[in-house]
This record gives C-alpha cells, sequence and structure tokens, in this order.
C-alpha cells in the first residue's frame, strides 16, 4: 500500500479535547463553588476508576454488598474533579477514605441522580459515567462467576473429603465388628483407675495399632494398583 502513514503523521493527527464538566453550587452564604470532573481519561485512570468501585463490592468471603456501588463511584468521581477526598485515621494512624462523609457528600450533591437520568448540564460527564458504569457491570459479573467458581471449588473438595472419610470408616468397620463391646467397656473403666504414665502407654499402643491398620490398608491399595497395571 503506497499511501500507507508513518508514525509521525499519526502522533500529529489533532483530536480536541472533551470538556471539563462544571458544576455550581452556592453556600448557605452565597458564595459560588464550582466543581469540575476530567472527562478526558487515560485507559490506566479507567481502570483505576473502575477498580475504586468493584473491589469494594464484594467481602472477602465473596459477599456482594450492591448497596454500596453508588457511594463507591461517587467515591471513583472524587478522584476525576477538584474535590478533596474525604479520609479518617485508624488507631494505628493508617489513613482510610471515610465513606459516610462520601456518602454525606453524595446525596447533597445529587451527582448520582443527575448521572441517572442523565442530566445535560453533566455534559461530557455523562458520556464518560455510561462507558465506564458498562465496565463495571461486566467486571462485577465476572467476580460473581468467580467467587462461585470458588465455592463450587471448595464444596467439591469438602464432599471429597467426606467421601474419602466415609470409606475409611467402612474399611475400619470391618475390621472391628468382632470385638467384644464388653471387653472394649472394661477397658474404659480400667484406664480411669490408671495414673498418667499408663494412660499415655496406653494411647502409644493404640496409636500403633491404628498405624499397623492403615499400613495393611495401604499394602492392600498397593496390591490392587498392580493387578490393575
Amino acid at each position: 500500500m503506497s499511501n500507507k502513514l508513518t508514525l509521525n503523521k499519526m502522533k500529529s493527527i489533532y483530536t480536541p479535547k472533551k470538556k471539563p464538566t462544571i458544576i455550581t453550587y452556592y453556600t448557605e452564604e452565597n458564595e459560588e463553588i464550582n466543581i469540575e470532573f476530567d472527562t478526558n481519561l487515560s485507559l490506566i485512570d479507567m481502570s483505576n476508576f473502575v477498580d475504586t468501585v468493584v473491589k469494594e463490592l464484594f467481602m472477602e468471603d465473596g459477599e456482594y454488598i450492591p448497596e454500596y456501588r453508588d457511594v463507591m463511584t461517587f467515591i471513583a468521581l472524587i478522584g476525576i474533579s477538584n474535590i478533596p477526598i474525604p479520609k479518617r485515621k485508624t488507631k494505628e494512624g493508617i489513613d482510610f477514605v471515610d465513606v459516610k462523609t462520601a456518602y454525606e457528600w453524595m446525596q447533597k450533591l445529587s451527582i448520582m441522580e443527575m448521572l441517572k437520568c442523565q442530566d445535560e448540564r453533566l455534559g461530557e460527564l455523562i458520556g464518560l459515567y455510561n462507558k465506564l458504569n458498562q465496565i463495571i457491570d461486566e467486571k462485577i459479573e465476572f467476580k460473581k462467576q468467580e467467587v462461585f467458581a470458588t465455592l463450587k471449588a471448595d464444596l467439591q473438595r469438602t464432599y471429597n473429603e467426606i467421601e474419602k472419610f466415609t470409606n475409611v470408616m467402612y474399611e475400619f468397620q470391618d475390621k472391628i465388628q468382632d470385638v467384644d463391646l464388653a471387653e472394649m467397656s472394661n477397658v474404659a473403666k480400667s484406664l480411669a483407675a490408671k495414673d498418667e504414665r499408663e494412660i499415655v502407654n496406653t494411647i502409644v499402643e493404640i496409636r500403633s495399632k491404628q498405624d499397623e491398620f492403615l499400613d495393611d490398608k495401604n499394602k492392600v491399595i498397593k496390591f490392587d494398583q498392580k493387578k490393575e497395571s
């Protein structure tokens, strides 16, 4: 292709920047306050915006808490505006976002309501919000599927362990089916009369017999595997 563009030509293409969204508010003293939102976000900026929202909508155990979505979206919007991020300190002196204060500001400014009803006064911010909101929806759905897959795997592991335990118990039951229960009762009574050293020795003897049983079980398994091969 003879008219292939060069890198310099591509870099020289002019793309007008989107205008920031500016909303004017007034204080009780009738002082004008302009809140400005940047609508020219880079790919990294958009990724940070989405992560700010999604990561706080799931508890450590995977529980989904959608009631936090609006306030976390507002906090992400603060990050692309001239509004200071409200923060508090832990007892250890570590800063963290004050969600309670952010929620109060969100209600006072009504930004989320304006975005949801596509208020034209928000200008370019509407298109940016719609785009980011769609990505947030997709990432939330992905996270839900991820949590579900993890829970399903945990349940399967639990089921497998229960099944293994049940099989061992059935095999053990076959080994002790001829045990005299009256004799076992006498052994239990005799333990009550023993001192600590004698009880420890008895426990060691019992565990030794358990190990012998497990060794026999492993030999049977290995023998079966050889027959199959």
